[in-house]
């Protein structure tokens, strides 16, 4: 499709859709460089004619990329391969020349950095989001989560077949951790001048109103491509090499940070799980000692560094304070309002006037004050480092698994003495696991989630509000 001003999308579930002319951006966001650049400055990529092959920046295997000069009669990019040329594959970048999903193109971006610890659960974490995102927005919230490129999501769809779609119910299965060496599945690599540089490769969606969305009239002003960064839990600690510090460059723009804590890594609060739980994760092995305040003050001083912010000044945005492994230490919530809490219904459908799911901030407020402060008494550090990364925070606990791991049946110890932990997918009931992303959408007032202090509270009209009169990019 050539880049005139508008181009058209179907909008809206299978029972209803709508066709909505939607213009492009007057800037483009790469989602791996960060690159802006108008539409006309877009490069196409070639077909994969072995003529085509061969890119300066992406070495001879990839197909090249090209400024198009002609186009077919449904406005797609021809490259000169053959007499008549053949159809480009896609759309990339002019600075790094690596892939750009279509929906940078019309939806302003909506950047989600994730900081974590190693082994800190990101791995079960954001397969248990996005796979309750894909399946309950559209009904909830009347709100599209797509994939805007299924593959630079790969690696996220395979998770989420190990852990909700494995044949096998009843096999112990994990999801091995993040890290560094799996280049291939995390990273890209480009030569930029004389040197290769690794960038980062995002998990990308659509986010967008159905037809059912009260401000669906307005899909191009509120709809938003979130891009999640991934790190290796290595690239935030304080040996991380100065490569690690450029693939943690998205601080720069993030929109909204998720910080995983993991409390069974954390030796206070080992101690006081000791007598209250029999999970295996608190008595495994550590083979060493995690900082993981650390890994927030590292964020937030590159975050500082890289916005030119002074020592003083905070992240303007919310940070989501994300506790994982709840099902492990949730005992050690308060007994007066543990049941309380965790009965309590943080989405729920609102009918005066609307059929459709809001967020309680006022119940996910309180229950973030009380795990702020189970963290001031067991672990102070996160939370002074959390309340110094951002002026807005919120502590959320979740379970990816809802139930407790167990050992992998066959496994051999690993070189800590330690034998792997997994859980039977038929076990699989996660808990809270949207929360963070969703709390992230309402305090940004994208107008895609909205949130409601009481059930008596209106619900937020979705009229023009000050973000949507900001012009993208």
């Amino acid at each position: 499709m050539s880049f005139d001003s508008q181009s058209r999308t179907q909008v809206g579930n299978s029972d209803a859709r709508v066709s909505v002319k939607l213009p492009l951006l007057n800037r483009v966001s790469c989602p791996h460089c960060w690159h802006q650049y108008p539409p006309e400055n877009t490069l196409w990529i070639s077909s994969d004619h072995v003529s085509q092959r061969g890119d300066p920046k992406l070495g001879d295997d990839a197909p090249r990329r090209f400024a198009a000069e002609r186009f077919d009669v449904q406005g797609n990019a021809l490259d000169a391969s053959g007499k008549d040329g053949a159809r480009a594959q896609g759309l990339a970048c002019p600075n790094c020349h690596l892939e750009v999903p279509r929906a940078l193109y019309e939806y302003k971006p909506f950047f989600v950095s994730i900081v974590g610890a190693p082994s800190s659960g990101k791995s079960f974490f954001l397969p248990a989001m996005t796979w309750y995102l894909r399946s309950s927005m559209p009904e909830k919230f009347a709100v599209n989560f797509q994939d805007a490129d299924p593959r630079l999501n790969i690696r996220l769809h395979d998770y989420e077949e190990t852990l909700f779609l494995n044949p096998d119910r009843d096999s112990v299965v994990t999801i091995a951790k993040t890290t560094e060496k799996e280049a291939e599945n995390l990273y890209d690599q480009v030569l930029m001048g004389k040197e290769r540089v690794m960038f980062p490769r995002p998990f990308v969606f659509r986010v967008e109103p159905t037809a059912a969305h009260p401000a669906a009239s307005r899909i191009a002003a509120i709809s938003r491509a979130v891009c999640m960064y991934d790190n290796a839990g290595e690239s935030f600690g304080a040996a991380a090499t100065v490569e690690s510090s450029r693939l943690t460059n998205h601080l720069e723009h993030c929109d909204l940070t998720l910080f995983l804590f993991d409390p069974t890594q954390h030796p206070r609060f080992r101690e006081a799980a000791k007598d209250k739980s029999n999970d295996p994760q608190w008595t495994r092995q550590l083979k060493k000692v995690v900082l993981q305040n650390t890994i927030l003050d590292n964020a937030a001083a590159r975050l500082r560094k890289l916005r030119g912010m002074s020592l003083q000044e905070r992240f303007g945005g919310p940070l989501v304070v994300v506790v994982t492994k709840l099902d492990a230490w949730v005992k050690l919530l308060p007994a007066e309002n543990r049941n309380q809490l965790l009965a309590a219904e943080y989405l729920p459908q609102i009918t005066a006037g609307s059929s459709m799911s809001v967020i309680r901030s006022d119940l996910v407020q309180v229950l973030s004050q009380t795990v702020r402060s189970l963290l001031r008494t067991l672990a102070p550090e996160i939370v002074s480092a959390a309340e110094g990364y951002s002026t807005d925070v919120t502590y959320i606990p979740v379970s990816a698994t809802g139930s407790g791991v167990q050992p992998i049946a066959g496994a051999s110890q690993s070189a800590d003495g330690n034998i792997s932990l997994g859980v039977r997918p038929r076990n699989m009931q996660p808990k809270w696991c949207e929360l963070p992303l969703l709390v992230g959408l309402s305090k940004a007032k994208t107008q895609l989630v909205r949130a409601v202090a009481s059930v008596a509270a209106p619900i937020p009209a979705a009229g023009h509000g000050k973000d949507s009169a900001r012009q993208p990019g």
